[in-house]
């Protein structure tokens, strides 16, 4: 992934808990020069100690039912994202520009044995009912019908080998700037503004301190 390096943090840790917040990734495989993408909820591993990421999927899609064992797969995760206007600025002059926050996960996939699906299917549903007033339970289905619907679906895990982070939260802006820019988002009534804002708030942006190296000054030389 493409980042400068004021939005770069390759950290397992951040990742993971960014993971948490936006579970819904899309995973990219590729074979025989082919590419393609599956958008799917995924669960870590271990929430306490994570590795890696388990999901489950239709036993019909193509891309995963018959990927061996090992194949390299990359899953995105993306965060918020919203339009940054320039008439948010205070400090100085610049361009619009786009924040967002994004998790790139490359890993090696696996198949998981059809007895570990319940688990999977288990704990998806727990994760995402969690928060309801009256969480649904996967065992309030008759077993044979479980069994039966589980027959179109299998479960895998990819084990984590390399993680990029990228988190562009206005780092490369002034301070008087970030504070105004968060203001701004804040004061917003579109969730995806007020959603980048809590995401500077949890980053604790403070903003530059030295030029920026998104500035093509700081890499191009002046112009001439």
């Amino acid at each position: 992934m493409y980042r400068a390096d004021e939005f770069r943090d390759d950290s397992s840790g951040r990742a993971y808990a960014h993971i948490l917040r936006y579970p819904f990734g899309i995973v990219v495989t590729g074979r025989g020069g082919n590419l393609d993408a599956t958008h799917l909820p995924f669960l870590l591993d271990d929430e306490r100690s994570p590795s890696g990421l388990l999901g489950h999927c239709a036993r019909r899609n193509a891309s995963l039912a018959t990927l061996p064992d090992g194949e390299e797969v990359l899953v995105i995760f993306a965060g918020p994202d919203t339009y940054i206007s320039p008439t948010l600025y205070r400090a100085e002059e610049d361009v619009p520009t786009w924040n967002y926050s994004a998790v790139h996960v490359y890993g090696r996939y696996f198949r998981l044995e059809q007895p570990d699906l319940y688990s999977i299917l288990e704990r998806t549903v727990d994760q995402f009912e969690r928060t309801r007033n009256e969480p649904w339970q996967l065992s309030s289905l008759p077993e044979p019908l479980i069994g039966s619907l589980s027959r179109g679906v299998i479960g895998f895990g990819i084990e984590t080998t390399r993680i990029e982070g990228g988190y562009k939260l206005s780092q490369d802006k002034l301070a008087a700037d970030v504070e105004s820019v968060k203001f701004g988002l804040r004061a917003s009534h579109v969730p995806r503004d007020q959603a980048v804002a809590d995401e500077m708030h949890r980053a604790e942006i403070r903003g530059r301190s030295s030029r920026p190296t998104t500035d093509p000054d700081s890499w191009l030389g002046p112009p001439r």
